[in-house]
Protein backbone atom coordinates (compact mmCIF):
# COMPACT_ATOMS: atom_id res chain seq x y z
CA UNK A 1 0.00 0.00 0.00
CA UNK A 2 1.16 3.47 -0.76
CA UNK A 3 0.43 6.58 1.21
CA UNK A 4 -0.85 8.62 -1.74
CA UNK A 5 -3.79 10.89 -1.39
CA UNK A 6 -6.61 10.07 -3.81
CA UNK A 7 -6.98 12.55 -6.68
CA UNK A 8 -3.46 13.88 -6.07
CA UNK A 9 -1.25 14.39 -9.13
CA UNK A 10 1.13 11.53 -9.79
CA UNK A 11 4.85 12.14 -9.45
CA UNK A 12 5.69 9.68 -12.22
CA UNK A 13 6.76 11.09 -15.54
CA UNK A 14 4.40 10.10 -18.30
CA UNK A 15 5.39 9.65 -21.92
CA UNK A 16 3.89 12.32 -24.14
CA UNK A 17 1.06 11.16 -26.34
CA UNK A 18 2.11 10.84 -29.94
CA UNK A 19 -0.39 12.50 -32.19
CA UNK A 20 -1.38 10.32 -35.12
CA UNK A 21 -0.17 11.51 -38.48
CA UNK A 22 -2.90 12.89 -40.69
CA UNK A 23 -3.76 10.60 -43.61
CA UNK A 24 -2.01 11.33 -46.87
CA UNK A 25 -4.22 13.02 -49.38
CA UNK A 26 -4.24 12.64 -53.12
CA UNK A 27 -2.73 16.11 -53.42
CA UNK A 28 0.29 14.97 -51.40
CA UNK A 29 0.76 11.93 -53.67
CA UNK A 30 0.62 13.87 -56.94
CA UNK A 31 4.24 15.14 -56.90
CA UNK A 32 5.53 11.56 -56.86
CA UNK A 33 3.18 10.56 -59.68
CA UNK A 34 4.28 13.56 -61.74
CA UNK A 35 7.92 12.66 -61.11
CA UNK A 36 7.30 9.17 -62.51
CA UNK A 37 5.60 10.64 -65.58
CA UNK A 38 8.47 13.10 -66.04
CA UNK A 39 11.06 10.32 -66.02
CA UNK A 40 9.05 8.08 -68.34
CA UNK A 41 8.41 11.00 -70.71
CA UNK A 42 12.10 11.81 -70.91
CA UNK A 43 12.94 8.18 -71.66
CA UNK A 44 10.23 7.98 -74.31
CA UNK A 45 11.24 11.34 -75.78
CA UNK A 46 14.79 10.09 -76.30
CA UNK A 47 13.62 6.98 -78.09
CA UNK A 48 14.08 4.42 -75.35
CA UNK A 49 11.59 1.63 -74.95
CA UNK A 50 10.92 0.11 -71.56
CA UNK A 51 9.04 -2.93 -70.34
CA UNK A 52 6.85 -3.41 -67.31
CA UNK A 53 9.77 -4.25 -64.98
CA UNK A 54 11.45 -0.92 -65.71
CA UNK A 55 8.15 0.85 -65.08
CA UNK A 56 7.68 -0.92 -61.75
CA UNK A 57 11.28 -0.19 -60.74
CA UNK A 58 10.95 3.53 -61.52
CA UNK A 59 7.68 3.77 -59.59
CA UNK A 60 9.16 1.92 -56.61
CA UNK A 61 12.30 4.08 -56.56
CA UNK A 62 10.37 7.36 -56.74
CA UNK A 63 7.87 6.47 -54.01
CA UNK A 64 10.56 4.93 -51.78
CA UNK A 65 12.74 8.01 -52.20
CA UNK A 66 9.85 10.32 -51.37
CA UNK A 67 8.97 8.37 -48.23
CA UNK A 68 12.60 8.42 -47.08
CA UNK A 69 12.82 12.18 -47.62
CA UNK A 70 9.63 12.68 -45.62
CA UNK A 71 10.95 10.57 -42.75
CA UNK A 72 14.20 12.49 -42.59
CA UNK A 73 12.33 15.77 -42.62
CA UNK A 74 13.88 16.89 -45.90
CA UNK A 75 10.42 17.60 -47.30
CA UNK A 76 9.17 20.43 -45.17
CA UNK A 77 5.65 20.20 -43.85
CA UNK A 78 5.65 23.84 -42.78
CA UNK A 79 2.92 25.90 -44.36
CA UNK A 80 3.69 28.87 -46.58
CA UNK A 81 1.64 31.91 -45.62
CA UNK A 82 -0.42 33.72 -48.23
CA UNK A 83 -0.48 37.48 -48.59
CA UNK A 84 -3.79 39.07 -47.57
CA UNK A 85 -6.30 38.70 -50.39
CA UNK A 86 -4.19 36.25 -52.41
CA UNK A 87 -5.58 32.84 -53.35
CA UNK A 88 -3.75 29.52 -53.00
CA UNK A 89 -4.23 28.82 -56.69
CA UNK A 90 -2.64 32.09 -57.84
CA UNK A 91 0.26 31.90 -55.37
CA UNK A 92 0.98 28.28 -56.34
CA UNK A 93 0.86 29.14 -60.04
CA UNK A 94 3.30 32.04 -59.56
CA UNK A 95 5.76 29.88 -57.66
CA UNK A 96 5.42 26.98 -60.09
CA UNK A 97 6.03 29.24 -63.09
CA UNK A 98 9.40 30.22 -61.65
CA UNK A 99 10.29 26.53 -61.32
CA UNK A 100 9.07 25.87 -64.87
CA UNK A 101 11.28 28.63 -66.26
CA UNK A 102 14.30 27.19 -64.47
CA UNK A 103 13.42 23.71 -65.79
CA UNK A 104 13.15 25.04 -69.35
CA UNK A 105 16.64 26.51 -69.16
CA UNK A 106 18.09 23.43 -67.49
CA UNK A 107 16.17 21.11 -69.82
CA UNK A 108 17.61 22.89 -72.86
CA UNK A 109 21.15 22.30 -71.63
CA UNK A 110 20.42 18.67 -70.75
CA UNK A 111 18.71 17.94 -74.07
CA UNK A 112 21.73 19.19 -76.03
CA UNK A 113 24.00 16.69 -74.29
CA UNK A 114 21.73 13.68 -73.64
CA UNK A 115 22.13 10.58 -75.83
CA UNK A 116 19.21 9.13 -77.76
CA UNK A 117 17.99 5.54 -77.85
CA UNK A 118 17.25 3.13 -80.69
CA UNK A 119 14.05 4.78 -81.95
CA UNK A 120 14.10 8.26 -83.48
CA UNK A 121 13.69 10.83 -80.69
CA UNK A 122 10.86 13.32 -80.41
CA UNK A 123 11.44 16.84 -81.74
CA UNK A 124 13.79 18.99 -79.69
CA UNK A 125 11.14 21.59 -78.78
CA UNK A 126 8.74 18.95 -77.51
CA UNK A 127 11.40 17.45 -75.24
CA UNK A 128 12.24 20.86 -73.79
CA UNK A 129 8.56 21.70 -73.30
CA UNK A 130 8.11 18.40 -71.43
CA UNK A 131 10.61 19.55 -68.80
CA UNK A 132 8.80 22.86 -68.33
CA UNK A 133 5.34 21.27 -68.19
CA UNK A 134 6.36 18.63 -65.66
CA UNK A 135 8.24 21.14 -63.49
CA UNK A 136 5.20 23.43 -63.45
CA UNK A 137 2.87 20.55 -62.52
CA UNK A 138 5.24 19.28 -59.84
CA UNK A 139 5.68 22.74 -58.32
CA UNK A 140 1.99 23.59 -58.53
CA UNK A 141 0.85 20.46 -56.72
CA UNK A 142 3.61 20.80 -54.12
CA UNK A 143 2.90 24.46 -53.37
CA UNK A 144 -0.87 24.03 -53.45
CA UNK A 145 -0.66 21.67 -50.48
CA UNK A 146 1.59 24.05 -48.52
CA UNK A 147 -0.03 27.48 -48.96
CA UNK A 148 -2.27 28.42 -46.04
CA UNK A 149 -4.06 31.66 -45.17
CA UNK A 150 -1.96 33.91 -42.97
CA UNK A 151 -2.92 33.89 -39.30
CA UNK A 152 -4.80 37.00 -38.33
CA UNK A 153 -3.42 39.26 -35.67
CA UNK A 154 -5.90 40.57 -33.16
CA UNK A 155 -5.50 44.06 -31.78
CA UNK A 156 -4.72 44.25 -28.11
CA UNK A 157 -7.28 46.06 -26.05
Amino acid sequence: MTNQVPNAPSTEAKAPELAPKPPRTTLQQLPAVISVLWILGVLYGHGYTFDILVLIAIIAIVFFGRSMLERRGAISQRPLWLKPGESRVFASAKSASILALAALVTGTVVEFTAPTGGMPPMPFGVRIAWHGICAFALGYTSFLAKFKPAPTLRKRT
